[in-house]
């Protein structure tokens, strides 16, 4: 039960979106620091808002409290040709402390248009998982694009948002 007396932390919260939008091949993890694109910018330092980096390669978000958590990830795709690709990728994946996991905790997809002309084309798809995360789980966020065009831009639009819901002892 929860009552009036209750003070939530003025922490565990973060949204980070894409640096810059950005052309990479097939498969991609996004790095959740540094300086290599494609990166998130965060709306506060990782550290301040109760998270972590969680590998040396920066492609892993690190919890730092137990607790059940709600992550959403929102991935914009973009291509301006003829050959755009049949099906966009989004993926959270995560498998408690395992550095760049490959396991799918929630993903989508959806298609950039088949147009005949040179105007930009968009694909979007958003995956969201609400479950419980020990203190030092990673998460790492993962896109891909598939033939014929697996070149299609990462969009600068692309986005993440992580919150805690509630502290677990």
């Amino acid at each position: 039960t929860i009552s009036d007396a209750v003070t939530q932390p003025n922490k565990y919260y973060i949204q980070g979106k894409l640096n810059t939008s950005h052309a990479v091949s097939g498969q991609a993890n996004l790095y959740v620091a540094g300086s290599t694109t494609p990166y998130f910018v965060w709306n506060d330092t990782l550290s301040n808002s109760g998270f972590d980096v969680g590998s040396s390669s920066n492609y892993d978000f690190k919890f730092t409290k137990k607790g059940i958590y709600h992550v959403t990830f929102s991935g914009t795709f973009r291509h301006i040709t003829s050959n755009s690709s049949d099906q966009v990728r989004v993926a959270i994946r995560g498998n408690g402390s395992t550095s760049v996991s490959t396991n799918e905790l929630a993903d989508s997809a959806d298609a950039v248009g088949r147009a005949d002309d040179s105007n930009t084309n968009y694909g979007h798809c958003v995956c969201s998982y609400v479950g419980l995360f020990n203190a030092n789980d990673l998460i790492n966020f993962w896109t891909d694009a598939t033939s014929p065009a697996t070149d299609a831009i990462r969009d600068s639009r692309t986005h993440v948002s992580v919150y805690l819901i509630r502290a677990v002892a």
